[in-house]
């Protein structure tokens, strides 16, 4: 659709520019309809309230939504943009895995979080807290049948509760510092598919130096 009264919606690039007709960007809005910020949360506050460099004295709210404009103007929405991630360089919509997650039996609530360990190391943890019927391997088993291999998470974790925020949202800084301690690198790689030998070392160094990811994950592929 398009804005209302005195309201202004901007999509924009990661550097705050206008992105073209039919180009997905970020939704941010501006106009009368802006609040002040949110209750008690300077931090969120400011990084959701921006000025807005189209117009003096005045703010814009980042909403986290990805939209475009179409040719004739209308506003169309694609979804929220920390509900994309990228793994071992392929995109991946997380509201998928939680899909799958979700349809799973004993699972009575889930979050999905990424973990990077450096720049460009990236993997899923997947936050699961169960019913007495509910097992973490049969629901492994389930998403190895149900999804790609790029999309699997490489940490299935129990846990009693889901952390949330005032908002009623998943904390997920939360979540990943009460469960640092069950992520590690590489607890979630099988068994090296690479010899011992100089030589297979050399190689599997080399992949990794070049790619900034570790290899030898038998459900990876490059």
């Amino acid at each position: 659709g398009r804005p209302i009264d005195n309201i202004r919606l901007y999509v924009l690039d990661r550097h705050r520019n206008l992105v073209p007709s039919c180009v997905a960007g970020e939704l941010y809005i501006a106009g009368a309809g802006v609040a002040q910020g949110y209750v008690n949360q300077p931090e969120l506050t400011a990084r959701c309230f921006v000025a807005d460099p189209y117009q003096e004295n005045a703010r814009m709210y980042k909403t986290g939504d990805q939209a475009s404009w179409s040719e004739d103007g209308k506003l169309y929405y694609l979804g929220r943009r920390d509900k994309q991630v990228k793994i071992h360089g392929i995109r991946v919509e997380l509201g998928e895995i939680e899909n799958a997650i979700a349809s799973c039996p004993g699972v009575r609530g889930h979050a999905l979080e990424q973990v990077e360990f450096k720049q460009n190391d990236r993997t899923l943890a997947a936050f699961i807290v169960l019913d007495e019927e509910g097992s973490i391997e049969t629901i492994r088993q389930m998403l190895s049948d149900r999804l790609p291999g790029f999309m699997m998470p490489g940490f299935i974790i129990p846990v009693e509760s889901i952390l949330l925020t005032p908002n009623g949202k998943t904390d997920s800084r939360a979540m990943l510092e009460r469960y640092a301690d069950r992520i590690s690198k590489r607890s979630d790689a099988p068994p090296s598919s690479f010899g011992n030998d100089p030589i297979s070392a050399a190689v599997k160094y080399a992949v990794e130096e070049v790619l900034t990811v570790p290899v030898c994950r038998e459900r990876d592929s490059f």
